[in-house]
């Protein structure tokens, strides 16, 4: 009941709200919000046909008791009818993908979700997991960002206190009926969950429990950009295409844990598909130079599109010209004790073995490598904890200065309810600190 891929011909999955890449994503109940799933397979099967089914949890993440009729208006499961091949591409490759509300489905209810895609052949393997929320609009909520209580935590850890009125609940026990969960940048493995108000008082509870909504500030991530694969983008050192398949290698890195921060910009963790190799293949004809004028504004018109956000133009379909190049990770580092990862939203900020790193005695330095498709990536390396969690410390560093998102879910179990509705979510940014 968490983000995973199961299945290693399964790739790119991502989900979408109203148009915008979201590693938490939540959409308003009873609102016109869409909920879009995408993904690749890149076998060769030809039969495939992919289902989805859509599971309520509790706050925990646990499948909920309650019949799918109570929480579905529809069908909680049904097969996914979108797709296309892959165009011009060396690596072939079916997108798929399918959205909610739809004519099967639509959300009664809100909480936690989870979507379980299937094979047709065995619907006990999921092919992936994703989680997704519902939420209401019932609170009011506000936080203040403030110094962690442990003085030895002030330059490297991100404390807040945080207030919310509730509108319109019947309350009979308002510390053990409302929680919340924090999740900083997506990433569900160092989430903050059950936490409790200190006080509630007139409608208003009041969390500021001396320390207990602290985070480590981490620090601002790694990116590289493969969006173009006949020159070498933000991150790439080479790249190199003779052997059949596109290999790009990035830039050695150096660790960052012993260095004063330094902010740049990022998405957090995050990453978006993207090609303009063939936006220039289109636009330039190899059997003319250049476009004329009238051309390429009727090229423009049919084939791109202007995006306003990265003020450049992008091909249209970028979902299914874009290709996969194989990406090879460098840190330069003494050995240290622990094992070194990869890690950002295409890894479901998830330790996983395909993406652990070996370490090179000649180099010094740890190699990893990952089959992605075109776009632009955030990334970071990470250890394991003693939990066997991602830990940042020995690769990265963490500051309090650090740009994080949070999100802040609020639950609530009515007296007598078999299911914990969603309240409300804020998201909070530390550059308000």
């Amino acid at each position: 009941m968490e983000n995973w891929v199961y299945d290693n011909n399964i790739k790119t999955v991502q989900t979408v709200v109203n148009g915008i890449i979201a590693s938490v994503p939540v959409v308003r109940l009873n609102s016109n919000d869409n909920l879009t799933v995408q993904f690749d397979d890149i076998s060769e099967e030809e039969d495939n046909e992919f289902y989805y089914r859509v599971l309520l949890c509790d706050r925990d993440w646990n499948p909920s008791t309650i019949d799918p009729i109570e929480y579905i208006d529809g069908f909680n499961e049904a097969r996914i009818r979108d797709w296309q091949t892959s165009i011009t591409t060396r690596q072939d490759y079916t997108y798929y993908w399918f959205s909610f509300p739809n004519r099967d489905t639509r959300m009664k209810v809100s909480g936690n979700f989870i979507i379980y895609v299937y094979n047709n052949f065995d619907d006990e393997v999921p092919l992936f997991t994703r989680r997704f929320i519902v939420a209401e609009s019932a609170i009011g909520a506000n936080n203040k960002w403030v110094r962690p209580t442990q003085t030895d935590d002030i330059r490297f850890k991100q404390q807040m206190n945080f207030a919310l009125a509730v509108k319109n609940l019947r309350l009979q026990n308002p510390q053990r009926d409302v929680t919340l969960s924090i999740v900083q940048n997506g990433n569900w493995q160092h989430a903050l969950n059950n936490i409790t108000c200190r006080n509630y008082q007139d409608g208003q509870f009041t969390y500021d429990n001396f320390g207990q909504l602290s985070f480590w500030g981490g620090n601002e991530f790694r990116s590289f950009d493969t969006r173009t694969i006949r020159g070498r983008g933000w991150g790439v050192k080479s790249i190199d295409q003779s052997q059949g398949f596109t290999e790009v290698i990035l830039n050695p890195t150096l660790r960052r844990d012993q260095n004063v921060y330094t902010y740049s910009f990022d998405f957090n963790g995050n990453f978006f598909i993207d090609n303009v190799d063939d936006f220039n293949r289109l636009l330039f004809n190899e059997s003319t130079e250049i476009a004329t004028k009238n051309k390429l504004v009727d090229f423009r018109n049919n084939f791109a599109y202007f995006d306003n956000l990265s003020d450049v133009w992008q091909i249209k379909d970028k979902e299914v010209r874009s290709d996969y190049v194989n990406v090879v990770f460098s840190l330069k580092s003494e050995k240290l004790d622990y094992d070194v990862y990869i890690i950002g939203a295409f890894t479901d900020f998830q330790l996983k073995p395909e993406f652990k790193m070996t370490y090179d005695d000649k180099s010094k330095s740890y190699t990893g490598e990952a089959l992605l498709k075109q776009g632009f990536y955030d990334y970071q390396y990470a250890t394991a904890d003693e939990e066997g969690k991602p830990e940042f410390k020995w690769t990265e560093g963490t500051w309090q200065d650090t740009e994080n998102e949070y999100k802040v879910i609020v639950y609530f179990r009515e007296f007598g309810s078999r299911y914990d509705r969603v309240i409300g979510v804020h998201t909070v940014n530390s550059i308000e600190f």
